[in-house]
């Protein structure tokens, strides 16, 4: 089984699903568990979309655990973790105690890379939908002028022909 797989299974039975099936569809709100089961293969390796959406969906879920393997899967039970408290170095959790792992932040920083080309690729495709319906509501909305203008022409001709009887 793929090392991978089984850090999912993990995280299936800590958090109570029934099956990887249950995991997807209720978990994760994927139609199907397609994508995880595909890992049962050792040569798949599992996509980006995959460790985003588990680490979007489970935070208590140490990302650089479900990554690489390193560490506890809980964040609060990580023991390289070092607390901070109020520390001008600290993230603004609004609670004033952060837990952040005393790690090697290169693979975390890839992963965040690759989120961020993700997401500027969504953006970038958004943005070209948008643009071509505009483009489309531009020339509906020009077909629905010219349309007016025919009809008004219309009803002006009709008006004159009725006042010169």
């Amino acid at each position: 089984m793929n090392v991978f797989l089984q850090r999912i299974m993990q995280i299936v039975d800590y958090y109570g699903f029934k099956n990887i099936n249950n995991f997807a569809t209720k978990g994760l709100k994927w139609k199907s568990a397609e994508k995880i089961h595909r890992l049962k293969n050792e040569n798949n390796k599992p996509s980006i979309d995959i460790l985003i959406e588990i680490s979007n969906k489970f935070d208590k879920i140490n990302a650089n655990w479900l990554l690489t393997g390193k560490g506890q899967m809980l964040k609060e039970l990580d023991s390289n973790s070092v607390n901070f408290i109020n520390t001008p170095n600290s993230i603004n959790n609004n609670s004033g105690n952060v837990k952040l792992p005393h790690t090697n932040y290169k693979d975390i920083i890839e992963v965040l890379k690759q989120q961020l080309s993700e997401k500027d690729k969504q953006l970038t495709e958004r943005e070209k939908q948008f643009t071509e319906r505009e483009k489309q509501y531009q020339q509906q909305l020009a077909d629905l002028n010219q349309e007016r203008i025919s009809l008004t022409n219309r009803l002006i001709e009709a008006l004159e022909k009725s006042s010169n009887k």
